[in-house]
């Protein structure tokens, strides 16, 4: 963490420009310098494909369970993402951001539709050297130096740094009942998949098992960062609704 985004603000502001300095400069201006950061739907639908992408990466595997690249058996891909202030992240439920990335191709350098509000955006994301991406939205190129620390998507260029909080939340709320501890099913049906190792540390809104009920596919996600302790089903056995699916241990 660094004050680089104040010391843009700072630098930016009218009166630090014409040079109208003194000691208490930072006081009297500290409604401007500390205002909420404004962000731009720009910012949301980047962050959106780059966060997808840097999980991607974390997580690539040749199973179709471990794609995070929104496939819904028999259904257009669709992922939804919720992006906010890293500042207001505990309140993230009622002040997020939600990007829905639709689309029919399984790789993010190819044609997304985003939708955030009531404004579409076409996209695609394109990895370059190092951390670099160029993102593309409708039809505008824009370089990043960009990376995922933990939950927080950061993107640098010369005009400053946009630190987004970004968590899926598609696959979340299938009626199930979710607690720190455990998943249970939320109907009758059949284990399809485990996606993550036993001990393996996954975070809050990662896919950890899926499962099939009434020819609809329902992928459970870790209700917090944390690790699954045990799975007390394996891929194709039947399951009732209600039945507990796997033991969580949410981090310290």
């Amino acid at each position: 963490v660094t004050n680089r985004a104040f010391l843009q603000r700072l630098a930016n502001h009218p009166g630090f420009k014409n040079v109208e300095l003194d000691t208490r400069f930072i006081e009297r201006n500290e409604a401007t310098l500390f205002a909420p950061r404004q962000f731009s739907t720009e910012d949301y639908a980047s962050a959106a494909l780059i966060g997808l992408h840097q999980l991607a990466q974390e997580c690539e595997s040749d199973s179709p369970w471990g794609r995070h690249d929104g496939f819904r058996l028999n259904a257009p891909h669709t992922i939804r993402i919720a992006l906010c202030d890293p500042a207001s992240a505990q309140a993230a439920d009622n002040d997020s951001a939600v990007v829905v990335v639709e689309g029919k191709r399984a790789t993010l350098d190819t044609q997304w539709q985003l939708t955030i509000g009531n404004s579409t955006l076409t996209a695609s994301l394109q990895p370059l050297e190092g951390d670099a991406v160029a993102v593309t939205l409708n039809g505008h190129r824009r370089r990043l130096q960009a990376y995922k620390d933990g939950h927080v998507v950061v993107m640098a260029e010369p005009s400053g740094e946009t630190r987004l909080f970004w968590r899926r939340i598609d696959a979340i709320d299938h009626g199930h009942h979710e607690t720190e501890s455990t998943l249970t099913a939320p109907m009758n049906g059949t284990v399809v998949a485990l996606l993550v190792e036993p001990g393996a540390q996954v975070e809050k809104g990662m896919p950890l098992m899926v499962m099939e009920a009434m020819k609809m596919e329902h992928t459970m996600t870790a209700p917090a960062d944390g690790s699954v302790e045990t799975f007390h089903f394996q891929a194709g056995d039947t399951v009732s609704q209600g039945a507990v699916l796997l033991d969580f241990a949410p981090s310290e």
